[in-house]
Parts: C-alpha cells; sequence; structure tokens
C-alpha cells in the first residue's frame, strides 16, 4: 500500500470518527435540552422580569436617579399582583425623562428577544443551551406583547399605559414586524422543536455527507462538511 493511500485512508478514518463523537454530542445536547425544560423555563421567567427591571433601572440611573433597587419577585400591590419591580429616588425629573424610563422596560425585552433569535439563528450558540436562549426569547417576546396590550388598554398601573397610546402602537408594529420575519426566517419545526432539544440549531446546515470526486486523472473519495 502506497503512502498516499495510507494517509486518504487515515484522513477518511478520522472524519468517520469525528462525525460520530459530533452526532454523539448533539444527542446528548437534545437529551439534556428536553430534561431540562422546566430549569430552562423557570431561567427564562426570572431572567426576562430581570430584564425589563433592569432597563428601568438604567433609564432611572441615566435620568440621575438616586437609590434605584430592583426587585423580580412577584408581591402584592394596589389591583392586583406585580411581578417584579423597580423603585427610585428622585429631585427633578422632566416628563421625557420620566416617558424614557416608562418604556425602557418593554424596550429591553424587545432587544433581548432580538439578540437571542438572532444569535440563535446565526449558530452562535452552543446546543446546550440553545433551548435555554428560545425560551428566554420566547418569555421576552410574551413580555414585550404583554405590556403593549396593556399599553392600548390605557392601563394606567402598567407602564406603556402611563404614555400616550401612540408609543403602544408604534411598539406593536415594530414587534409585530420583526416577529413576522424572525418566524418566516426560521424553520417552523427547530423554532419549537428546540425548546425541548428535539431539533437544534445548525442539524441542518453541519452534516457531514460523502462525496466522490474524478477528473479523469485522479479520484477521490471523503467527507464533505457544509456549514
Amino acid at each position: 500500500m502506497g503512502l498516499s493511500r495510507i494517509v486518504r485512508s487515515f484522513v477518511l478514518c478520522s472524519a468517520l470518527a469525528g462525525c460520530g463523537s459530533m452526532d454523539y454530542s448533539r444527542r446528548a445536547a437534545r437529551e439534556f435540552g428536553l430534561y431540562s425544560a422546566p430549569a430552562n423555563a423557570a431561567i427564562a421567567y426570572f431572567g426576562s422580569i430581570g430584564i425589563h427591571e433592569a432597563g428601568h433601572a438604567l433609564a432611572a440611573g441615566s435620568a440621575g436617579a438616586k437609590s434605584v433597587s430592583v426587585s423580580v419577585l412577584p408581591e402584592r400591590s394596589e389591583g392586583g399582583i406585580m411581578l417584579g419591580s423597580t423603585s427610585f429616588k428622585y429631585d427633578d425629573l422632566s416628563r421625557g425623562e420620566l416617558s424614557a424610563i416608562n418604556v425602557s422596560g418593554t424596550l429591553a425585552m424587545f432587544l433581548s428577544n432580538v439578540l437571542a433569535r438572532e444569535s440563535l439563528k446565526a449558530g452562535l450558540v452552543h446546543p446546550y443551551i440553545q433551548p435555554t436562549f428560545q425560551w428566554f426569547a420566547l418569555a421576552n417576546k410574551a413580555g414585550v406583547y404583554a405590556n403593549i396590550i396593556r399599553g392600548l388598554a390605557r392601563d394606567s398601573r402598567s407602564d406603556m399605559g402611563k404614555e400616550d397610546v401612540w408609543m403602544s402602537i408604534a411598539g406593536l408594529a415594530i414587534s409585530f414586524t420583526y416577529d413576522l420575519y424572525d418566524f418566516l426566517s426560521d424553520d417552523f419545526d427547530r423554532f419549537f422543536g428546540s425548546l425541548f432539544g428535539r431539533s437544534l440549531y445548525g442539524d441542518s446546515s453541519k452534516r457531514p455527507s460523502p462525496y466522490f470526486y474524478a477528473d479523469g486523472e485522479r479520484s477521490y473519495f471523503g467527507i464533505a462538511f457544509k456549514w
């Protein structure tokens, strides 16, 4: 057996071994996504509430507010239960600064949704935490629409309800436009299947496939990876 044939055999065996280990790793990631679904849902819930309140806190701090505190735990308030809260003290804030503080929570959730979804579709997220990112993205999607709906209903106890209705209308138009694009640019089965590890991002685009090449003088056989 010539040296070139030995080298080609070694490369082929290495590629096949790599494919096997990669398949095993992704199978393990799918199982992990399935059994960690309750934990991922909890992380997404508290994470989205934290993002919302952090948006308020950052806006309040930027406006010069003092003693800013954040809570992500539910608590009773007049007329219902608050899922989270941000409190702060201030000497003098303009109407524009108060509006920025009110809408910043919903804006932070929208941006978090976009960042999580685009990272997933771009293949930047490790398979083991893809379900966590997807749960987090959906929790933020739900939070955005919940706040916008309360704003459209003119609920004065909500952040968006304290602002002019056009802000809620604009938020609805922007969020719906992005989510429509997001849904159409993804695979239906993967969009929902990734929540439980049933389908992961990168499954279809990184699968190895055998190939054969011949030009009359030379011929090659190997494994191609479509990235």
